[in-house]
């Protein structure tokens, strides 16, 4: 059996990443009935790691086959998101300094290292020490000296807490408090430290600098931008929080939209456009707490402030 899916994983390798590397009309579905997505991990449990140069110049990685998140990145060239990717670009600029919250192996913090520069600042914060180490790993192999690597999460205050890692994926860490049927998937439990933003950061930040922050927390996006207030009232950044309805407490998704609104910020969905090869940005506003609660239960939001419109205007739905 492991011959045969080496034949297998073979086969998809000469005649699935052609396509989906060069994002080709259809790639979406291509991948899914090659089986590379989530539900088909066994399948690669023998996969091995494959070092892949990263598009737009943001470096080498090393991936683990056998992981979902980083098989997909290997299959497009690319971090999975690209609305993500857009916005970055929109967004910082030499100079620039981003906020990465949640880095797991480091993949934004590498593109965004690329467009800042070595004049920028990029703090990436991972209280996991398996992935956190992939990230240091990452920064020397590309000499990215601007990628400043923080051993702890981030919350509103300084505690030591227990992280829990889903399914044995990486990618779904969480700090958040966890219900029953969530506590029988945990597969990993650590005692982490996590900090103030405000605490590390408020005195490293420009204000004068265009600056990005995105929290993927997998449910703990309210603390840690509520340790963050100082940081997001000096900076005025861009922010992306994710939203997941099975790890984020109503209460959390209310008070994360009060702390915002009442600085400024907007919310938005974010959804793509495709025209050919290309793809654009496709905003919506999102009233409150309640739309976001009725429209999907999984969700990057975008946060702008009025100043910040002028960057995506060509992007927004009414």
């Amino acid at each position: 059996m492991p011959q045969q899916r080496k034949i297998a994983q073979l086969g998809l390798h000469a005649g699935v990443l052609p396509w989906t590397r060069a994002e080709l009309p259809g790639w979406g579905k291509l991948y899914r009935i090659a089986g590379l997505g989530f539900d088909h991990n066994q399948r690669w449990a023998d996969a091995g790691w494959k070092k892949l140069t990263l598009k737009s110049g943001a470096g080498d990685v090393w991936l683990d086959l056998s992981a979902a998140f980083e098989r997909g990145t290997y299959f497009l060239g690319r971090y999975q998101e690209l609305e993500l990717l857009l916005i970055m670009r929109a967004v910082l600029k030499p100079g620039g300094q981003f906020i990465d919250g949640g880095a797991n192996i480091g993949l934004l913090s590498l593109f965004a290292a690329s467009l800042v520069g070595p004049g920028g600042r990029v703090h990436a914060f991972e209280p996991n020490e398996t992935v956190r180490a992939r990230i240091l790993e990452h920064a020397a192999m590309n000499r990215f000296d601007q990628i400043i690597v923080h051993a702890c999460g981030l919350s509103d205050e300084a505690a030591d807490l227990t992280f829990r890692v889903l399914d044995g994926g990486s990618e779904s860490g969480t700090l958040a408090n966890l219900d029953g049927p969530l506590m029988a998937v945990v597969t990993e439990e650590a005692t982490v430290r996590v900090e103030r933003g405000d605490d590390l950061l408020l005195d490293a930040l420009s204000a004068d600098q265009p600056t990005f922050i995105k929290l993927d927390v997998e449910g703990y996006e309210r603390q840690a931008v509520s340790g963050l207030l100082k940081v997001i009232e000096k900076t005025r950044p861009v922010m992306t929080t994710e939203y997941q309805r099975h790890l984020t407490p109503r209460n959390e998704l209310d008070e994360l939209f009060r702390l915002l609104s009442a600085r400024g910020y907007a919310a938005h969905h974010i959804d793509l456009r495709r025209s050919g090869l290309s793809h654009r940005l496709w905003l919506t506003p999102i009233a409150n707490a309640d739309a976001l609660f009725e429209r999907t239960d999984k969700s990057d939001i975008l946060w702008l402030l009025p100043e910040a419109m002028p960057l995506f205007e060509s992007a927004l739905a009414v």
